[in-house]
Formats: C-alpha cells, sequence, structure tokens
C-alpha cells in the first residue's frame, strides 16, 4: 500500500516528530516512546541500559573507545556520545515516570 504522504514530506512528518519530541518540555507528557540514537529510531523498550561511563578496552584497534554504549535488547548495542546518551536517560526517565503525581511533588498513592 503506498504512503498517504510523498516521500520528501513523510521524511519531513517524521524529522518533525523526533524534534518534538527531543526538544519538548521535559515537564510535558512524551509525545512518542521512541528516541533517536546515533541515525536510528529505537522504540525505548527495546533498551536494556546505558552505561555511565565510558567504553575503555584497551584494545588498539577498537573503534568505540570514549563512546557510551546503549544497550538493546536481543544482544545489540548502539554507540553514542554523551549528549545522546543523556537524552536516551531523560527520555527512560519520562517514560518510566508517573506524570499524575511526581512531577508535582505528590506522594506515590500506594
Amino acid at each position: 500500500m503506498p504512503s498517504p504522504l510523498p516521500p520528501a514530506a513523510a521524511k519531513s512528518y517524521i524529522e518533525q516528530s523526533a524534534d518534538r519530541f527531543f526538544y519538548s518540555n521535559p515537564d510535558k507528557l512524551m509525545d512518542s516512546p521512541i528516541v533517536k540514537v546515533d541515525d536510528k529510531f529505537v522504540p525505548l523498550y527495546r533498551i536494556v541500559w546505558a552505561s555511565d561511563i565510558p567504553h575503555f578496552c584497551g584494545e588498539p584497534d577498537c573503534m568505540h573507545e570514549g563512546d557510551y554504549e546503549i544497550r538493546l535488547d536481543v544482544d545489540d548495542s548502539l554507540w553514542t556520545n554523551a549528549i545522546e546518551r543523556d537524552e536516551v536517560v531523560q527520555a527512560l526517565t519520562r517514560w518510566c515516570s508517573d506524570p499524575r503525581g511526581e512531577e508535582r511533588g505528590e506522594e506515590p498513592g500506594w
């Protein structure tokens, strides 16, 4: 089935959606459970953990020295810089938080 939008318009729509997610006010609800890491759009439910310190293995031919690992399910990893790693952590925090009370300083109603 063909897309209802021409390819350029569809790409523009995707980029606008991603920008709206990344640059929206962090106090607002999330627009999308998708985060952009490097050049990939990743659903937040696939992220298992994000490294707190940069990778260092000491291998002379390592291509990821100083990069931060974003671990995905099924033994996959993405490598990124500190800024994108912080965006992923912020997105995970917003995704996992309860927007009904935590941000207003209310106690959880267990």
